[in-house]
């Protein structure tokens, strides 16, 4: 069970069912759209797959490569990869998380 800390309060959240299974995390490997190094594409913020553990850019980039993957793979679930940010989002429901106690600070 996810437990979401708000205000010094714990509140059981409504998950859908692809963030409740969430766990353990895929952490990023690096800070880069796997898909844009290839065709010397930009992004503008960077999302980890839970799926398969691939970095791809955001909705907010041009390319939207995480979002095309999620719909190619079904791979539903992905979280930030930018430093010091701990949330998650779900590309099937349209759901976020902030992820308690997980800080990424691994990706170079």
């Amino acid at each position: 069970m996810l437990i979401q800390k708000s205000d010094n309060m714990c509140v059981q959240l409504n998950l859908c069912q692809h963030l409740a299974k969430l766990e353990p995390l895929k952490k990023p490997k690096n800070y880069s759209c796997e898909y844009c190094n290839k065709i010397g594409g930009h992004w503008e913020n960077l999302l980890t797959c839970q799926g398969c553990g691939i970095t791809l850019c955001c909705d907010f980039s041009t390319n939207q490569h995480k979002s095309n993957h999620a719909q190619d793979f079904g791979h539903a679930v992905a979280i930030s990869a930018k430093p010091n940010e701990n949330w998650g989002w779900c590309y099937i429901d349209k759901q976020g998380l902030e992820l308690e106690g997980f800080v990424n600070n691994d990706a170079h």
